[in-house]
């Protein structure tokens, strides 16, 4: 805003009838002189006299331009910076000097070619959903912040700003950005502060992506995991949309950038083609991290998806640790011992009493410890297992049920806390009756009977739990006389797996009880299979029986240590929640353990977010992962359920992070949203290469100063009338006039 007033050096009237009267004394002579000069030359040399005569009358006059201008002191300018992933590919246009540049580094050219402006300027940067905008420290990378582009939220941060006590009031905003904006309510957020009259000018970036693209990914049938020391092979899948074909190179990497494989790559317009690279062999178990690389063409559109990142498994051969438990030593442990050591998925130890402190079997003293058989496993256990760490090595427990009704109170809380908290399979054989009630509870089944039949005739029945497969195809007879024992009354939740031809329950699990498993065998001398005449195949029967119902019953068991992970992986530029469940020594949900988790994502940076307990479910812990670009991250927990812990908990786990969800899917500029969002707020559209910082409009709000110019300082405006009077002169006296 600005005014014109005068100053005159003498009073104003005085000036105009001067002036006046000099007009017309200038146009009477004239008139005189109109014999003897033509029209034309008789209007030039009034013109520039009574212009002369104007000039001078002007500068007695003294005209001031009183400007109303900000006080740079008391208001800021305010720049909303956009720094979503976007921002990050290339700009379909050259820089100046011939480089292909991104629409951040368009953005930070913007800046750096501007003039600073006397108002102090305060420069933010945002991208996602935030109740806060984040400073920019003029640092030279690319800040890529998470999340979709949210220019509303940004611009609702901005008005927060403004009201915040003791800032100085924002005078002017300018929203540089492609605006591309998945929040959807950037023109209600622009009404907002319409309505606190900021103005907001906006400098757009980028423009519609044209040329072609190049990438490359692991191929669906990639092996997730394989085994230790072989080797694998990974299927690398590379896309063109190039119009004409184009050639590449592939590589296949490890975690620490060395190339395992090396291949080039032809690819037709406009679509894909495949190449298999060997993936080394491992000695070592654990995760490896496998990054497919492409060298792009220079012209590659998106060079953030020339890489590509895969998790494999070295795995080792999943086993079965089994553990045998027996007051003496019987045949049904020599023979599934036998059959268990032939199965590689088997480990099994046993603890197995040999002896007893007399020929009576009478009752045992106090300072007696039987005497204890291992076999293939160390196992710490002095005697019968009494704690559960005793269990800490097992996944399955095979108990006679006439073994059990020995042990101690301490050993029978073990057996249970080993079954219903740590997840453990349980087998019980033989009657239960003489159990004692803490034990009994973990039979799935009551009323158990003795029979001796002719035969038996065992048959798979359809079960949620456990069917045997392969098995069973024709009846399975038991050699006449072969005792064995049915449950009359199965449990509610249990089920029936095997009956004998009247229909009786001979073998009954249950799948669900606490954290683990149990089932009930009536086949105390299953061994008889391997002699039965009515089975050929009887040995190779007993085996597959008993391996198939061991691994079901020992796969339920419970980690300490137990991750919950997001659907697909993390997602990049976006806040990914991780639960981590802990349990305790007692295998109990840890109510305050020391947790530590660092996160290392694939392109070099750290990361060490808390791990919060669950305020609804106890020794649940969540952790807030935000990957700052696709990638993968390997999560490494560590873990002391107790202060006097000797070793904490390790978990290590590598999880993919996907690219950058809706940011990536449409590149192009939305030019008419910026447009909207100026002309609501009452800003401008800038369209230059840099930012015209004193001509923004500014908010009616700001504390303004005036600014006074004397519009007739100028000695050129004196040297301008005289020099009008000397060619009038000049003139006239060519013409022969006086």
């Amino acid at each position: 805003m600005y005014e014109i007033d005068f100053a005159p050096i003498i009073p104003a009237w005085c000036v105009a009838t001067a002036t006046l009267a000099l007009a017309g004394l200038a146009v009477a002579a004239f008139r005189a002189q109109a014999a003897t000069i033509s029209t034309p030359r008789r209007a030039l040399l009034l013109t520039l006299r009574i212009a002369a005569f104007l000039l001078v009358a002007a500068w007695l006059l003294a005209p001031v331009r009183r400007i109303e201008s900000p006080r740079p002191d008391a208001s800021r300018i305010a720049i909303l910076l956009d720094s979503s992933a976007s921002m990050g590919v290339l700009k379909d246009c050259n820089a100046s000097d011939g480089r292909r540049i991104t629409r951040w580094e368009e953005a930070v050219e913007t800046l750096e070619a501007s003039e600073t402006p006397a108002s102090p300027l305060d420069t933010w940067l945002f991208a996602g959903r935030g109740e806060a905008l984040t400073e920019w420290r003029n640092t030279p990378e690319f800040p890529r912040l998470p999340g979709e582009t949210d220019i509303g939220s940004a611009l609702d941060a901005l008005r927060r700003e403004n009201a915040r006590p003791g800032a100085l009031p924002i005078r002017s905003a300018i929203l540089i950005s492609d605006g591309r904006d998945w929040g959807g309510s950037a023109t209600d957020a622009a009404k907002r502060l319409a309505a606190e009259g900021i103005p907001v000018s906006t400098r757009p970036l980028g423009s519609p992506l044209s040329g072609g693209d190049i990438s490359v990914a692991f191929a669906p049938n990639t092996p997730d995991s394989i085994p230790l020391n072989e080797t694998g092979q990974a299927q690398i899948l590379v896309a063109s949309s190039f119009p004409d074909t184009r050639n590449a190179r592939v590589s296949l990497e490890d975690e620490a950038g060395r190339v395992l494989a090396q291949h080039p790559i032809s690819v037709p317009p406009n679509a894909s083609a495949t190449t298999t690279m060997e993936i080394p062999a491992a000695a070592i178990p654990g995760e490896r991290l496998l990054v497919a690389r492409i060298t792009p063409p220079e012209e590659d559109a998106r060079p953030e998806n020339d890489a590509a990142f895969h998790v494999l498994e070295d795995a080792r051969p999943g086993k079965c640790r089994l553990l045998y438990l027996a007051a003496n030593p019987d045949w049904e442990w020599r023979f599934l011992r036998k059959s268990f050591a032939e199965c590689p998925e088997m480990e099994v130890a046993a603890i197995i009493r040999v002896g007893l402190p007399d020929d009576k079997n009478e009752a045992l003293s106090p300072d007696w410890r039987p005497n204890v058989r291992f076999f293939q496993l160390n196992c710490t256990a002095d005697g019968f297992p009494d704690t559960l760490q005793a269990y800490a090595d097992f996944d399955l427990a095979i108990v006679p049920c006439q073994t059990a009704a020995e042990f101690t109170p301490q050993q029978q809380e073990a057996l249970a806390g080993f079954v219903e908290r740590q997840g453990g399979g349980l087998l019980w054989i033989g009657d239960p009756s003489t159990l004692p009630e803490t034990l009994a509870r973990l039979v799935p089944g009551r009323a158990f009977e003795s029979t001796r039949a002719g035969f038996t005739t065992a048959a798979s029945l359809a079960s949620e739990e456990l069917v045997f497969e392969g098995l069973f195809q024709t009846p399975a007879k038991l050699p006449p006389g072969t005792p064995y024992l049915f449950c009359r009354q199965p449990a509610r939740t249990a089920r029936r797996v095997l009956e004998d031809q009247r229909g009786n329950p001979i073998l009954v699990v249950q799948g669900n009880y606490g954290a683990g498993r149990v089932a009930w065998s009536g086949l105390t001398e299953s061994w008889h299979w391997a002699f039965s005449a009515d089975n050929p195949a009887g040995n190779a029967l007993h085996r597959s029986f008993w391996r198939q119902l061991a691994g079901w019953l020992g796969e339920n068991r419970q980690p300490q240590l137990e991750l919950e992970i997001p659907e697909g992986g993390l997602n990049a530029s976006q806040e990914n929640t991780v639960a981590l469940r802990i349990l305790g020594p007692d295998f109990r949900p840890a109510a305050a353990p020391q947790t530590r988790l660092e996160v290392k994502f694939s392109d070099g940076t750290t990361a060490t977010p808390p791990l919060l307990p669950d305020p609804d479910e106890l020794g649940r812990f969540t952790a807030r992962i935000t990957p700052p670009a696709p990638g993968a991250a390997k999560l490494k927990f560590s873990v002391r359920t107790t202060p006097a812990a000797a070793e904490p908990l390790t978990l290590e786990k590598w999880l993919p992070v996907n690219p950058h969800g809706k940011e990536l899917e449409n590149l192009a500029p939305d030019y008419e949203l910026l447009r909207d969002i100026a002309r609501i707020t009452g800003g401008a559209s800038i369209g230059e290469p840099t930012i015209p910082w004193n001509s923004l409009p500014a908010s009616h709000d700001t504390p303004c100063e005036n600014i006074e110019r004397r519009l007739m300082d100028s000695p050129m405006i004196l040297v301008a009338a005289i020099l009008a009077l000397l060619v009038e002169y000049t003139l006239r006296r060519r013409l022969g006039q006086a």
